[in-house]
């Protein structure tokens, strides 16, 4: 198998990350015949793509390619600064922390993103709506500003390592005695008759000089997820030692909105309200454009977009 040293130091840092969350499987032929297969695996959709299929944008020219929508959501809330939390008796455990991050992105979830003291917030993963209710029930509580909920959408492109169709693998993290766990493996029946009935090489082996044992010469690539899933539902293997290595081949695309959130005064459209929304009104004015400003520039609510708003919003932004 041939593998680059990056793609090897990508599979090594991801192997925590990856292996943190527990799936939820469900495989399905793709009816508009654009993918080869998709799959939902926990918070993320993969609509994937065989390396012989013409439509994929990544042109990635041995294995199994993916675009992918993973979405997170959660609850923020901004206190006016008198307010132990820990007295709140709040059913999810709050950080004071402004940021959403997404490996090397931050989203900044408060009103304004250069004001972050007092605010908190809990990356939850739960239903919408339920949040909404709870998120209203913060905001009614004594000292809160507001409370609302952030949704999150994370577009990438990507690719499985070691996918192609001559040989296709799947890592499992070999723990503290690889060589041990191994053996362990290969002498365990119902493993070996497993890979035996969906024709895999029926002996796990030892990757490179990686900490990493891998089943190699899956045919069925479709049924890739479906392997992993069998894989961490056996009792001696679990659900945080099959590894799903993924290699994102493009910047992630990111969009998210703030549930709940009065956007009057986003001048600009960005989600947030501070300077650069007065800057906006101002230059728009001084363009002679002010009409052409969106209906959240109304700041004060008058049913006009002047001046007027600006300074409301320069004052408010003074507190």
């Amino acid at each position: 198998m041939k593998t680059t040293k990056k793609v090897l130091a990508f599979l090594s840092a991801c192997t925590t990350l990856l292996c943190s969350a527990l799936p939820v499987f469900a495989e399905t032929a793709d009816e508009s015949g654009k993918y080869d297969f998709t799959v939902q695996l926990d918070r993320t959709a993969y609509n994937c793509y065989l390396d012989d299929n013409n439509d994929c944008p990544m042109r990635v020219p041995d294995g199994i390619s993916y675009e992918s929508v993973t979405n997170f959501n959660g609850i923020v809330f901004e206190t006016n600064g008198d307010v132990d939390v820990s007295k709140l008796d709040l059913k999810y455990e709050f950080t004071n922390s402004d940021i959403f991050s997404y490996y090397t992105a931050n989203i900044h979830l408060g009103h304004n993103q250069s004001y972050v003291e007092n605010i908190y917030s809990c990356q939850i993963n739960g239903d919408l709506s339920e949040l909404e209710a709870y998120a209203n029930e913060i905001s009614k509580m004594e000292g809160i500003k507001y409370a609302e909920v952030f949704n999150i959408d994370v577009e990438e492109l990507g690719a499985l390592i070691n996918t192609s169709k001559d040989d296709c693998c799947i890592f499992i993290n070999g723990g503290e005695d690889r060589e041990e766990y191994m053996n362990e493996l290969n002498n365990n029946k119902e493993f070996i008759e497993y890979l035996t009935a969906i024709s895999a090489d029926p002996e796990v082996k030892i990757y490179e000089d990686e900490p990493l044992l891998y089943v190699s010469k899956i045919n069925d690539r479709t049924k890739y997820f479906d392997i992993v899933k069998k894989l961490r539902s056996l009792e001696y293997i679990g659900n945080n030692s099959v590894i799903l290595a993924t290699i994102p081949v493009d910047n992630a695309n990111i969009t998210f909105d703030f549930i709940g959130r009065d956007y009057s005064g986003d001048a600009n459209e960005d989600k947030y309200i501070n300077v650069r929304d007065c800057a906006a009104i101002a230059s728009m004015l001084a363009k002679g454009k002010g009409s052409s400003l969106p209906e959240t520039a109304d700041y004060n609510k008058d049913g006009k977009k002047d001046v007027r708003d600006a300074a409301a919003i320069a004052v408010e932004l003074s507190k």
